[in-house]
């Protein structure tokens, strides 16, 4: 039971990386972008999953890694094209929210850590929610 969490732990941050390479891909000029194909390469660490499921360090640091490099990308994507003129507040405040959440849960010494950074991710996931609702307006 613990592996099947650890794998759909691992996939949802490979979607989520695959989506920020689509995002990246669509805001650039048609000229300048990379082949859509590229946007589905992060799906190919699924297939070395299985043999670091059972090593808790070397699962640790992906993870890791991969929330990091996702919330640092978001971030840096919402944030440019909030000043190119798109309203995308809600995005950067959730983004802002979740990055919070990833340090106090990496790095935090706080007694309920797990507790706050889980109820700063659900505060985040809420805020980014609200951002996609007002930029479909």
């Amino acid at each position: 039971m613990i592996t099947l969490l650890r794998f759909l732990n691992i996939a949802a941050l490979v979607s989520a990386l695959s989506a920020l390479f689509n995002l990246i891909r669509e805001s650039k000029p048609i000229f300048a972008r990379f082949p859509a194909i590229l946007s589905f390469l992060p799906f190919t660490l699924l297939l070395f999953v299985p043999l670091i499921l059972d090593q808790l360090v070397i699962y640790n640091l992906i993870i890791g890694t991969f929330q990091g490099g996702c919330l640092v990308v978001a971030l840096m994507i919402f944030t440019l094209n909030q000043f190119s003129g798109k309203n995308f507040k809600w995005h950067i405040l959730g983004s802002c929210t979740a990055s919070i959440s990833f340090l106090i849960f990496w790095f935090g010494s706080l007694p309920h850590r797990l507790l706050i950074s889980e109820l700063l991710l659900a505060i985040s996931i809420l805020l980014v929610s609200i951002g996609i609702k007002e930029t479909k307006k």
